[in-house]
């Protein structure tokens, strides 16, 4: 959406200065005089005679007006979901005129003439101190700020705990933004580097307060759910694979998956919930397997008794981030009855993403769409509660083999280096070196055959039963499955050298 034009509430508290010298006086209670108000103050401000103190008391007038006067739009249609639940979401654009006028007047405030602070003296807007407490969690705009990243933060756009950005990567940002929907589209490698490496700060931020609105509809604290995402994505390890981009990457398709058609299947709480457990699926992660914590009896291993035990360790950690900082619990003060189905769903979709359940979870999705007709029969439950969301997240994790052919290259590239990075300390520790992870004997395009095959094409093949646009993703699979028998081995593993590399840079070699 253009974020020059207000949606709900999307100018309240569009400026915090002292409110001096107006010439503008209060809106009327009256809705269709405030909208009448409200385009008369827009038409003044696109005149130019006012200074930038009346500019800003003008537009926090406008808000109220907007709001007086769209009040039914913050209480959209409900539409009826497949499974009886309703959904108030997707809510509308208030006016076309006022939109326009709007998306003027701000568009008007970007003179590119203006000096830029450059990116490298960019303030930072959160600091930890030594023993890792928050310091700041809201970043003030400085006097160099850029106009369109102000109005950015002001209107909800930007999280409190990312920088100011600067005008040129405040544009491109907007225009990512836009394309939230789509899975090529999207590039979550872009949205890092705009983002100075916080894109899941930033998605997830988006998702629930603008997309979802799930923070309005569950009267969820947006200032200590910026607060945790921050911390969450601090605890991603830096590895080649399992990283807060990978945490984005599946966030986003799981995204694409619920907007496609399945949000229908849920309710509130499940896609709130779905979207937290995606962002924290991997937080963690220290780029080994389970079998690597087994062997080895590592402290995550006792704890879980062998169980799952770096999708134990990313809920626990999830939970505990919220549990252990008052400033990071986001669902503190909210109804009993949220938080422990919150709390359910969650962990249930993190230790889904095992892949020791995934034959099990694919043969209960089968029965389960052979009895209801592909899903159209809405008298078959579910295997059981939060059963879609948890395939949901399980299917956009291991969704990499179905991308266009040079993402799903790349995250195989990235994949396998972190294996044989693996295998390489098992060597040395002289434990059995687990399935995947020998750069001697593992074959790279045979391995992706092989994966395909016998694990991403079944699932998707029964995706696509009950969500159509997973047959886009079936077709995709048998095509990169013909390009990796075009590849060979030697060839690919000498690409691993990049694999430390973002996207684009690997991309732009190719």
């Amino acid at each position: 959406q253009d974020w020059g034009r207000p949606t709900g509430d999307g100018f309240t508290d569009i400026s915090a200065a002292p409110r001096t010298n107006s010439k503008v006086d209060a809106p009327p209670s009256n809705p269709n005089e405030a909208l009448s108000y409200a385009e008369h103050v827009i038409g003044d401000l696109l005149k130019g005679d006012v200074n930038d103190d009346e500019q800003r008391e003008a537009l926090q007038q406008v808000a109220v007006a907007l709001r007086r006067a769209t009040a039914d739009a913050k209480n959209p249609s409900r539409e009826k979901a497949a499974n009886g639940t309703t959904n108030a979401r997707l809510s509308s654009h208030p006016k076309d005129i006022l939109n326009k006028n709007v998306g003027e007047y701000i568009s008007s405030q970007f003179d590119n003439s203006q000096a830029r602070p450059a990116l490298a003296q960019r303030r930072k807007s959160v600091q930890l101190s030594e023993n890792g407490e928050l310091i700041t969690t809201a970043a003030v705009p400085t006097a160099s700020a850029n106009r369109r990243s102000v109005i950015m933060r002001r209107a909800g756009v930007l999280p409190p705990s990312i920088p100011e950005l600067e005008d040129e990567e405040a544009a491109e940002l907007e225009d990512m933004l836009k394309n939230v929907d789509s899975d090529d589209e999207f590039d979550v490698w872009a949205l890092d580097r705009v983002t100075g490496g916080n894109a899941l700060v930033m998605l997830t931020w988006h998702l629930l307060t603008k997309v979802w609105k799930s923070c309005e509809l569950l009267g969820v604290n947006e200032t200590k759910l910026d607060a945790w995402l921050h911390r969450v994505q601090q605890h991603y390890v830096d590895t080649p694979y399992h990283n807060h981009v990978h945490a984005s990457d599946v966030l986003h398709l799981t995204h694409v998956y619920l907007r496609k058609g399945l949000y229908k299947r849920m309710d509130d709480v499940e896609i709130f919930s779905l979207i937290i457990a995606a962002a924290s699926h991997d937080v963690g992660h220290d780029g080994l397997n389970n079998a690597y914590h087994s062997s080895r009896m590592t402290d995550l291993a006792i704890v879980y008794n062998d169980i799952s035990v770096q999708e134990n360790g990313h809920a626990h950690r999830a939970f505990d981030i919220m549990n252990s900082h008052a400033e990071c619990n986001f669902i503190d003060g909210l109804e009993r009855d949220f938080t422990s189905r919150f709390r359910s769903l969650v962990i249930s979709n993190i230790l889904g993403t095992d892949m020791v359940g995934h034959k099990t979870m694919i043969t209960e999705f089968e029965t389960y769409l052979n009895a209801s007709d592909d899903g159209r029969d809405d008298t078959v439950a579910l295997p059981s509660a939060g059963f879609l969301s948890k395939v949901v997240l399980h299917l956009a994790d291991i969704n990499n083999a179905a991308r266009k052919w040079d993402l799903a290259e790349f995250w195989a590239n990235r994949c396998l280096a972190e294996f044989f990075n693996q295998g390489d300390m098992e060597k040395k520790l002289e434990l059995p070196v687990s399935p995947l992870c020998d750069r001697s004997t593992t074959d790279i395009p045979k391995s992706q055959i092989g994966f395909i095959d016998f694990v991403v094409m079944p699932a998707f093949v029964q995706f696509a039963r009950l969500l159509p646009y997973a047959q886009k993703c079936v077709d995709r699979l048998n095509e990169n499955k013909e390009l990796w028998k075009t590849r060979d081995d030697v060839s690919q593993k000498a690409k691993l050298m990049d694999a430390h590399l973002p996207y684009q840079s690997v991309a732009a070699s190719a």
